[in-house]
């Protein structure tokens, strides 16, 4: 029972032509005056685990401008209760001449907003992240992914895990919530390089982390081609118990990577390393870094209590 409206592919890469979505109508049922934008079609990058950029009619990576962008949040800025825009973009950071002219019109032209977004971590060096701050910004999710070298390279991330731990530092610095994002169990994963990405996280821990394990259920990731199933070894098996499929590689299993999943979250908490965004969802707008201390060891408290 639902309607769903096909743009067409633009002539170029510009999607300034597309009208912006209206929140008019929605925006008194939307949860913490939140809305969500989108700026941006695909992906320049092609990390092996994600299919963002194979989810359009074609593979181009399209934007639009800041100026398009200024003019979409200015009537947002004007719609009764509109506090946060969460932008759902893959690379909201990108192309980085665009998000420096996005943030310098919004730096000389103040609206009443927050804004939250993704970004790779060789985008956010200092300048950046304190550009992004003073035009709004109050959280950026990092796509992390491992704090070992060689896994990094095995998903295709082109980036470094000394650009991670800058860009962690960056937005500390310039006073914005990380939520740092990893994979558990990625080919080449052994219990050596979680130990490694364990030690990154607690030389450079983030405000929050996310885990989440290695899956194969969607298809047409570039994982899951001939060539990189023989390069790993992987092995899927579609099942009726579950939505994500059984899977095996070289160096690990599902039912390992679950095991060590486990095992990286008790003691990024036990530690004390970094918070649990799933954990503190619920009230991760509202994070004020003067509690940091507390919040870690409330919920290592809880932890152990549960």
């Amino acid at each position: 029972h639902s309607l769903f409206l096909h743009s067409g592919l633009p002539e170029g890469t510009s999607l300034d032509a597309l009208p912006a979505a209206q929140w008019k109508r929605a925006i008194k049922r939307t949860p913490n005056r939140m809305i969500y934008y989108e700026s941006v079609r695909g992906c320049p990058y092609r990390c092996g685990f994600c299919n963002y950029p194979f989810l359009f009619a074609d593979t181009r990576f399209r934007y639009r401008s800041a100026r398009a962008m200024h003019e979409d949040w200015k009537r947002y800025a004007e719609l009764d209760g509109v506090r946060i825009v969460n932008c759902l973009d893959s690379l909201f950071t990108m192309p980085s001449r665009r998000l420096h002219e996005f943030c310098n019109l919004l730096i000389q032209n103040p609206m009443p907003l927050r804004w939250i977004c993704y970004a790779r971590a060789d985008d956010l060096d200092l300048e950046t992240a304190s550009m992004m701050k003073a035009a709004g910004a109050m959280q950026v999710h990092i796509g992390i992914e491992s704090g070992d070298p060689g896994i990094l390279i095995s998903m295709n991330k082109q980036t470094t895990v000394e650009a991670n731990a800058a860009a962690i530092e960056n937005c500390r610095k310039a006073a914005i919530t990380s939520i740092a994002t990893l994979v558990v169990g990625y080919p080449g994963e052994t219990e050596q390089t979680l130990e490694t990405t364990l030690s990154f996280l607690k030389g450079s821990p983030p405000d929050f982390h996310f885990l989440a394990a290695f899956s194969t259920r969607v298809a047409g990731v570039p994982v899951l081609s001939e060539e990189n199933r023989a390069r790993f070894g992987l092995v899927t098996d579609r099942n009726l118990y579950t939505m994500s499929p059984y899977w095996k590689h070289r160096t690990m299993s599902c039912a390992e990577a679950g095991s060590h999943l486990r095992t990286l979250t008790r003691a990024l908490i036990e530690e004390r390393v970094s918070l649990d965004a799933a954990v503190f969802y619920g009230g991760i707008l509202d994070y004020v870094p003067e509690h940091r201390s507390a919040m870690l060891h409330f919920q290592k408290d809880a932890f152990i209590a549960s």
